[in-house]
């Protein structure tokens, strides 16, 4: 399979649900693309005007490719995010929770990737709270995706999502 196929694929599981948005820049990195995923409840009485509270559960996923993966480009990758997570994120009152996601997909087989930095993925972990937990959080999750083996590695938090990205 090839990146362009693997992203069409994604692009219909996805598309009813999440914004999609192809070749998308954050902070100078590009990615090959970027899903948004948002859900808003409300509570009301008797008219829509009278609302009690409202509350935003969202998801962010970015795709980004690599023929072979080096640490240091995991590590670019990742910290780009983290630099911008209240960008992405944009916490308020009603803000409840955020799903962040990294898909990095590559050419090269999961044998002849670094254990290093196999290990480094797995063990990843990333989560932020704003203002105290009043407007929320967000959690951020990590698969990478062999194009060569069709098999993902996740850390804990892109456990939840691996099938979403990794069955095509």
């Amino acid at each position: 399979m090839d990146l362009d196929n693997y992203l069409e694929r994604i692009e219909k599981k996805l598309y009813t649900n999440f914004d999609l948005h192809r070749e998308f820049e954050l902070n100078g990195t590009s990615f090959e693309m970027y899903a948004q995923y948002n859900l808003r409840s409300e509570r009301y009485i008797l008219t829509k005007k009278a609302k009690i509270y409202g509350i935003e559960n969202n998801e962010h996923t970015f795709f980004k490719y690599f023929e072979s993966l080096r640490e240091s480009d995991f590590n670019k990758i990742v910290s780009n995010i983290i630099e911008n997570i209240e960008q992405i994120v944009k916490p308020h009152k009603e803000h409840m929770s955020s799903n962040v996601n990294a898909i990095i997909v590559v050419d090269s087989s999961i044998e002849e990737l670094d254990s290093d930095l196999i290990k480094l993925i797995k063990n990843f972990k990333y989560q932020k709270g704003f203002a105290f937990g009043f407007k929320g959080w967000a959690d951020f999750g990590v698969i990478l995706y062999s194009l060569k083996d069709e098999l993902a590695i996740t850390n804990k938090k892109g456990e939840d999502v691996k099938r979403i990205y990794s069955e095509v």
